[in-house]
């Protein structure tokens, strides 16, 4: 199991010119692995192409498109320590929250077991959960039984991004909304229109959170 540790000053700067086509270190980043969340939360707002991520502004925060999964390890440690983050993304539901709902995470659990907590808040409140992390839905629903022992909900990318953040000195909180109930209905049938409407409400929600 891979244990991060924090890259020096070079391997920050050169990262950041090659990921977000920037030398400048924002100091509050939104990472988010998902097209259409990355969209709504950009909106109205300038997308910038220069770099290999895709990235975008959101108030005085920038927003970055980043890889799905693990590899969002590589946006974190380009950022400098002290920096801000938010992660941004999707998840399934394990304890019957609501499709579309929005869950702030309170802790998630990395595939060693291992439990990671935000060190951020959220200004205003909103559901809490404890989340667990697989590599794909296809783990998600063969290890459902097991997961709904772990946490309240499942997604790719929460734990890495809390226990990146803590190895890199970054201050760290996630907020996910609630895309499907893991296995019923599947990932693959659920009804959109849910989250259809928690994209239109993303950019207030972030707003009122942050």
């Amino acid at each position: 199991m891979w244990n991060p540790r924090p890259p020096d000053d070079e391997w920050r700067r050169t990262a950041r010119r090659a990921l977000l086509g920037t030398d400048e270190a924002p100091g509050s980043v939104v990472l988010t692995p998902m097209g259409r969340l990355f969209r709504a939360i950009t909106r109205q707002h300038t997308v910038r192409t220069d770099g290999w991520l895709t990235t975008g502004t959101f108030g005085a925060a920038t927003v970055v498109w980043t890889p799905q999964g693990q590899p969002v390890a590589d946006a974190l440690a380009a950022l400098e320590p002290g920096s801000h983050v938010t992660f941004v993304g999707l998840c399934g539901s394990l304890r019957r929250h609501p499709l579309g709902s929005a869950v702030a995470i309170d802790a998630a659990v990395g595939a060693d077991g291992r439990r990671h907590h935000p060190r951020l808040g959220f200004a205003s409140a909103v559901t809490h959960a404890t989340n667990a992390q697989v590599t794909s839905l296809l783990e998600a629903e063969q290890r459902h039984a097991e997961l709904t022992g772990l946490a309240d909900t499942v997604d790719m990318e929460t734990a890495t991004v809390l226990a990146c953040a803590e190895a890199f000195g970054l201050a760290s909180r996630a907020l996910l909304l609630v895309s499907d109930h893991n296995r019923s209905p599947s990932p693959f049938t659920a009804p959109p229109h849910p989250m259809e409407e928690a994209l239109r409400r993303l950019p207030y929600v972030l707003d009122r959170l942050l």
